[in-house]
């Protein structure tokens, strides 16, 4: 099994994991929403998700680059999402915890209002 396959079942099962009944139903559109600008490694992981994931959990996946605010906006944007499993964020780890040190009025809370389900890469660069 090569690892791209690894990664979008992994995350596959994640996502249907918290779903519930709503896994047996086909349909439903996931959006995977990446705060930064299209075009860099993270946006073309995004889009390898989006092509590998459709066969493994039934649904059709789009990717949405939501730009701005050092990806505060996207985060905002799958904050007021429903927690019905159908929209990811796909984001680096400082973006989740620096964010809210640097606002006077924190918009989001990381531990509260988001819950990891995979890391689907990591980069082992040091340099």
């Amino acid at each position: 099994m090569d690892r791209r396959k690894f990664l979008a079942g992994s995350i596959g099962w994640s996502l249907a994991a918290g779903a519930g009944e709503a896994f047996g139903q086909s349909g439903p559109l996931t959006r995977i929403i990446f705060p930064f600008a299209a075009g860099g490694s993270g946006d073309m992981l995004c889009r390898q998700l989006a092509q590998h994931l459709p066969p493994l959990i039934d649904r059709s996946v789009i990717v949405e680059n939501r730009t701005g605010g050092d990806g505060l906006i996207g985060i905002r944007a799958v904050k007021g999402a429903a927690p019905d499993t159908t929209t990811v964020l796909v984001t680096t780890g400082p973006t989740m915890y620096l964010l809210p040190m640097v606002e006077n009025q924190p918009s989001y809370d990381s531990a509260k209002d988001f819950i990891p389900v995979s890391l689907p890469a990591s980069n082992s660069l040091w340099w």
